[in-house]
């Protein structure tokens, strides 16, 4: 399995230019509810490393609290956690 990943959001490949979480989530509908984003530095595993996106607070301008379900190489969590690390430039939208 490859661990490159085809990534979408507007056009952009934000793959190339990784962005913080809020970023992604307010150009997207529903802020990104139901998509999936992944970090940078998970890209050095070849099993999946992803976020799947439950539920999200905006805070202000520039934050916001998400929640998800964590898939770790291939292990998915059984309920939704605090996506953490979100103000880091490190994140990007994957295509289902």
């Amino acid at each position: 399995m490859s661990n490159i990943l085809k990534v979408v959001s507007r056009g952009a490949l934000l793959r190339d230019h990784p962005q913080q979480l809020h970023s992604i989530c307010n150009s997207l509908y529903q802020y990104g509810v139901g998509k999936k984003v992944c970090r940078t530095i998970w890209s050095k595993w070849e099993e999946p490393c992803y976020y799947t996106i439950t539920r999200v607070r905006k805070l202000g301008l520039n934050s916001v609290r998400a929640w998800g379900y964590l898939t770790f190489r291939g292990q998915t969590s059984e309920k939704p956690e605090e996506i953490r690390s979100s103000r880091k430039h490190q994140w990007y939208l994957v295509d289902e």
